[in-house]
């Protein structure tokens, strides 16, 4: 796996191919937008047919300290500046836990300190931790150093070093279930992409490096972005208006940058497009179908980026290195689409956990059909102001933040929020019991006290459920109701009927002794008028064999989803 078929560096294939650049020749000053708080490293400095990191490291007082329009410090580590990642997970909606199998991180060179620098981050945000000392250890179950070309690149701790560090210590703070790979590069970091891509458990991959104005033979080079299961990332660029690749590749989603401000309790206050953010029209890449959506927008060709996460500099993030940020470290407060990209292949990877066996997200090409399915879609919130460049951020998709920043688990999953309430009566048979415990991070189990029940009486369960968004942008709703229960309980599934005032029967819900799964149709109904509830009940029978036992049973994942599956997630699909 770590061995190349052929030499072939991009160094050599930017000299071979040549490139066009919409950009200032040779300005080493383009992407810290002429902001004296903004240090640029050596390795995000431009420099013409070389591939970039996108950090940059910011020195002033950052958003997350506090502002007039910015929230209070945050409450877990006040001695860190930068946003944390419970912040980042509370505004975009995610579980504190969440992720599987593996994200993999495409950067070159090498950080020597990378695993005591990931164990530092994750230890001080209580994250898991890699337990080996051995970086290179395929037993490792957190995290893993791999070599691209089988040989270990050259140190740079001050320079690609803390993209590293960024990488795949935010990688990990959105998806902690994940394990992380970096994939460190000589200089192939589109054959390094076939590498990650082939690790054991990788979904999502992720390229926080860019090469300005693209390359005349990228379309050469495109099918490194492309291995089933796999979904591949890369960040925008932090010039303002300028695209580059692989963002403009068909088999890449393309991230962009916004500037986010939040509240104490992490909501979003403010949001708009980061004026540093790249993006444009691609120079040899024609736009492909899943683009046809915009085409009165790009044209004839790709249009980058796709999506959008937080990038400004001045609303950074925390970051640790020992060795990469100098005078400016340990922590640091860092900024740029690189932080935007492993934070948007974390969530995917998020979304795809809590979405299988449905996974609809799991490659390039069915995340893009997804992204432009639906572009009102409500999991994405659309970024409508601020400039970057000569592009503004409109209604619908742009140039700078494209369908806009994600909001919550995809697809049309977890939607609904779960609030358990007492124990209720339905046609005169009296309950007992009400919520006992969190069965687990999105049900509730309810234990029965059977002792004063007779055979056959029914327990009920009363569920509210709060939908946060608007139904009318989904255009089948249900809920799937997961459901488990002792064998033989006999249990009922009803929706409460709004305009009526009563309970609907909607189910028999089977009684394996383990979860099983039932669906129901969300009408206008058994949508509570203003506040949009859904009341769930669910009836236990109490079984001969159960005599003076207590019994539990559960209701879990209760979400609302989009069904059928969309004519464009066709199965084994690239």
């Amino acid at each position: 796996m770590n061995s190349k078929p052929f030499n072939r560096t991009i160094a050599t294939l930017l000299t071979l191919g040549g490139i066009a650049l919409a950009l200032a020749a040779d300005d080493p000053l383009a992407p810290a937008q002429g902001n004296p708080n903004i240090t640029v490293p050596s390795s995000s400095t431009f420099v013409r047919g070389k591939p970039r990191s996108l950090y940059l490291i910011y020195t002033g007082t950052p958003a997350s300290a506090g502002s007039p329009s910015g929230p209070s410090v945050p409450l877990a580590a006040p001695a860190i500046p930068g946003y944390h990642p419970s912040d980042i997970k509370t505004a975009y909606g995610l579980p504190s836990i969440g992720g599987a199998g593996a994200i993999a991180i495409v950067d070159m060179n090498d950080l020597s300190s990378a695993l005591t620098d990931f164990n530092t981050f994750s230890q001080t945000f209580g994250l898991p931790i890699e337990a080996s000392t051995d970086p290179l250890s395929s037993k490792n179950r957190v995290f893993q150093v791999v070599y691209a070309e089988g040989t270990r690149p050259p140190t740079d701790n001050t320079g690609w070093g803390g993209e590293i560090a960024l990488d795949i210590e935010w990688a990990h703070a959105m998806a902690p279930k994940a394990k992380i790979y970096l994939v460190e590069s000589n200089g192939d970091l589109a054959y390094a992409n076939k590498v990650a891509a082939a690790l054991p458990g990788v979904k999502e991959v992720s390229n926080s490096w860019i090469i300005y104005g693209e390359l005349a033979n990228e379309q050469n080079m495109d099918s490194d972005f492309v291995r089933r299961g796999v979904t591949f990332f890369s960040g925008s660029g932090d010039v303002g208006g300028i695209q580059g690749w692989p963002a403009t590749s068909p088999n890449v989603v393309g991230v962009g940058g916004t500037r986010m401000f939040l509240g104490s309790s992490g909501q979003v206050t403010s949001e708009s497009a980061w004026s540093g953010a790249g993006g444009g029209k691609s120079i040899y890449e024609p736009r492909p179908n899943y683009q046809d959506p915009i085409t009165n927008i790009v044209g004839e060709v790709r249009g980058s980026p796709d999506v959008a996460a937080i990038a400004d500099p001045e609303t950074g993030v925390a970051v640790y290195s020992s060795t990469a940020f100098g005078s400016d470290g340990p922590w640091a407060v860092i900024g740029g689409t690189s932080v935007a990209t492993p934070v948007m292949a974390a969530i995917t990877n998020v979304r795809g956990a809590a979405t299988r066996p449905m996974s609809y997200t799991n490659n390039s090409n069915r995340e893009l059909q997804r992204i432009y399915h639906d572009l009102n879609s409500a999991f994405y919130s659309d970024i409508i102001a601020g400039t970057a460049g000569s592009f503004n951020a409109t209604t619908g998709w742009d140039f700078i933040t494209g369908v806009g920043r994600p909001i919550g688990l995809f697809p049309n999953y977890n939607i609904l929020n779960m609030a358990a309430t007492s124990a209720s009566k339905l046609e005169g048979n009296t309950t007992t019991g009400g919520a006992a415990n969190l069965y687990t991070s999105d049900g509730n189990a309810f234990n029965v006290d059977t002792a004063t029940m007779s055979i056959g009486q029914v327990a009920s369960v009363v569920t509210d459920f709060q939908v946060d968004r608007d139904l009318s942008k989904l255009s089948f709703q249900w809920i799937q109701i997961v459901s488990n229960a002792p064998i033989g309980i006999g249990q009922q599934l009803y929706l409460y009927n709004w305009s009526s005032g009563r309970y609907d029967y909607m189910a028999g819900m089977p009684t394996t002794g383990s979860f099983a799964p039932n669906s129901v149709n969300v009408t206008a109904p058994y949508l509570q008028a203003g506040t949009r509830k859904v009341r769930l009940l669910v009836r236990a029978v109490k079984p001969p064999h159960m005599d003076i036992k207590p019994f539990t049973f559960a209701i879990d994942q209760a979400v609302l989803r989009e069904v059928p599956v969309p004519a464009w997630d066709v199965s084994g699909a690239l």
